[in-house]
């Protein structure tokens, strides 16, 4: 298997000069991005192509994390953050004092017509 992998790995060729390419942007395996957007034949050519590069990880990143939301918002379990102005899946880290801790925020419930409601929960 690992023959397999180093054998993929040099069929890839350099983004940016079309070399055979031995050498992948780390910042892209760590996003878990495409290989072949990735491969570089030298540390030279990784720093030449940088300045365009380094776009494909802000889009990348950006769009993950609208999935990631969507994906909890599906679930309905989101935490505020930045007072408010975000929503994260992760629990922030507090410092917490007491045994009281935020609850996440879920999808809106629908009382059923069938339950007579207040006069303050009409609108």
């Amino acid at each position: 298997m690992d023959g397999d992998t180093k054998e993929s790995a040099a069929l890839l060729s350099c983004v940016r000069c079309g070399k055979t390419a031995q050498l992948q942007c780390p910042k892209c395996l760590d996003l878990k991005l495409p290989r072949e957007g990735a491969a570089f034949c030298t540390q030279d050519c990784f720093k030449a192509s940088w300045s365009s590069h380094k776009a494909i990880h802000t889009k990348s990143v950006s769009s993950s994390k609208l999935s990631a939301n969507s994906l909890a918002l599906q679930d309905g379990w989101l935490y505020c953050s930045k007072k408010g102005r975000s929503r994260t899946a992760k629990l922030p880290h507090f410092d917490w004092t007491g045994s009281l801790r935020p609850f996440p925020i879920s999808k809106q419930r629908l009382v059923p017509d069938s339950i007579e409601k207040p006069d303050w929960a009409l609108d």
